[in-house]
């Protein structure tokens, strides 16, 4: 597959969702685009950019990324926290 070409790693591929990560840190995932937030200004389900992850060391490096994306004033959705419904020891920050 192409990604492997790139050093990637399909990590998710099925009807919803295809998920490649590169280098262990840097993953981008493909989803359809749902018609149920079409009159929202912004949603990460439209078509689009769904979202981009960063995997970071630790706990410590997710927190101390979370008050600097607080000290340069972005629009946090989700702060810090375990996500255990993507994975074992999912930490992490949405902004």
């Amino acid at each position: 597959m192409f990604v492997n070409y790139f050093g990637g790693e399909v990590v998710l591929n099925d009807v919803d969702v295809f998920g490649v990560r590169f280098l262990n840190n840097f993953m981008f995932e493909i989803v359809p685009e749902s018609s149920k937030f079409e009159d929202s200004k912004f949603n990460k389900n439209q078509i689009g950019l769904h979202h981009f992850a960063l995997q970071l060391e630790n706990k410590v490096a997710v927190d101390n990324v979370y008050k600097q994306l607080v000290d340069k004033d972005t629009t946090i959705t989700d702060e810090p926290k375990f996500y255990p419904e993507y994975e074992n020891g999912y930490y992490a920050v949405f902004w």
